[in-house]
């Protein structure tokens, strides 16, 4: 395989390519592509069929490595959080927007970073009861929402502190490719055509950078999407599901998959965005419903470039013998590591993120033996509850349970 995953780690697998954002997709899908450990621009061919795979990913070893980085945190800046998640760090640093060295400098430090891809099952059923009015109320009960992170299944380690770049690359909008170029819609580089291509050969990332310092709107915005490549989410859509259905389970589930710092957004120094991304205001704004009348304004105010993405590859097909091979291993190993603790987790109604300790306790072939309290009436207790939740568990694969009421 080319690299051993480690979940616990804080980084260290089919048909399909992940698109983890539909609305980003369109800004850099067909593109050139920037090797992550090279200085120049060349273009690389992603979009062919992936055929059956192998788990070995040794010809795609490469000697050339990256250096991980150690933090997310960047200087001046804040985060957008939903669910626990962090969709994107916000930067206000003057010197990314005024020089466009120092901000071509910063995407290509900011893409050796990567993603961290989560598949999140959240379960749910409805319940219909009299208020005191005798009306029928109906509620929605989360009975469990489990996320998995999925780093460490992208990062091919190479086990001295570095990482495999061969995974991973830059990929800058190509001219017949619709984007946010500085505009407020996404286009085509102007002179495009689907029957006449541009001439020219399209902006590297360095010809980006020097466009958005030289933009004189006052409210720019730049944008660094890290994303998923290859990894096949029907895989998790129909495995995880099942798994927790032979648990009894009769409510609604729904998988989804979040990217945590899966955007890094470089707004241009103006009073105006430190407000829109600040905490209170904009919920000021909410509340007073002057929305109505700065979202329009924002909107046709602000110049948005989105024309680059970190990609970072769950699989690829060796040229050589038509496998598909894995940064670490298949989404079917994935989940096959994963079923038991994901049972059990549903099971108690678990709320969060998944670690390598419910892996290993999941494994475990019995619960470990409770040591005696020296109390025969605390013990008792104590053995009476286990039996009696052990009990509840049994009757609740049996007859089913979190079906709507």
């Amino acid at each position: 395989m080319g690299g051993k995953a480690n979940p616990k780690g804080s980084y260290a697998h089919q048909p399909g390519v992940y698109r983890d954002d539909p609305d980003r997709d369109d800004a850099a899908s067909t593109s050139s592509a920037i090797p992550m450990g090279d200085s120049e621009y060349a273009d690389a061919d992603t979009d062919g069929i992936l055929p059956a795979y192998t788990d070995d990913v040794s010809d795609f070893r490469q000697s050339a490595t990256i250096a991980a980085p150690t933090t997310y945190d960047i200087p001046d800046s804040s985060k957008t959080i939903q669910d626990k998640i962090i969709q994107t760090t916000i930067v206000h640093d003057k010197l990314y927007s005024t020089d466009a060295k120092d901000l071509h400098q910063f995407v290509l430090e900011q893409a050796k970073l990567p993603p961290r891809p989560v598949v999140r099952v959240v379960g749910t059923h409805s319940e219909t009861r009299k208020d005191s009015k005798g009306k029928n109320e109906t509620s929605q009960i989360t009975d469990f929402d489990l996320k998995l992170d999925l780093t460490p299944y992208i990062i091919v380690d190479c086990g001295d502190g570095t990482f495999d770049p061969s995974w991973t690359y830059l990929r800058v909008v190509e001219n017949g490719q619709k984007a946010l170029r500085g505009g407020r819609t996404k286009a085509r580089a102007k002179g495009w055509s689907a029957d006449l291509e541009v001439a020219s050969a399209a902006p590297s990332l360095a010809d980006w950078t020097q466009q958005y310092c030289e933009d004189p709107a006052r409210l720019r915005t730049f944008t660094l999407d890290r994303t998923i490549e290859a990894m096949d989410q029907e895989i998790f859509t129909n495995r995880l599901p099942s798994i927790i259905r032979t648990t009894g389970y009769r409510g609604h589930i729904k998988v989804t998959f979040p990217i945590d710092y899966g955007r890094v957004q470089v707004y241009s120094p103006s009073r105006i965005n430190r407000w829109r991304t600040s905490r209170w205001i904009p919920w000021l704004f909410y509340l007073t419903f002057l929305w109505l009348f700065t979202w329009p304004y924002l909107w046709w105010s602000t110049r948005r470039y989105a024309v680059v993405r970190s990609v970072w590859q769950f699989a690829k097909t060796d040229a050589t013998t038509g496998q598909r091979v894995f940064a670490s291993v298949s989404e079917e190993r994935v989940v096959g590591e994963w079923a038991k603790a994901v049972k059990a987790a549903a099971l108690s109604r678990r709320q969060g993120m998944l670690t390598q300790d419910d892996m290993e306790h999941a494994e475990r072939p019995e619960a470990p033996r409770r040591q005696s309290s020296g109390n025969e009436f605390v013990d008792g207790a104590v053995g009476f509850l286990a039996g009696a939740a052990g009990v509840v568990s049994n009757l609740q694969q049996s007859r089913g349970w979190g079906g709507d009421s």
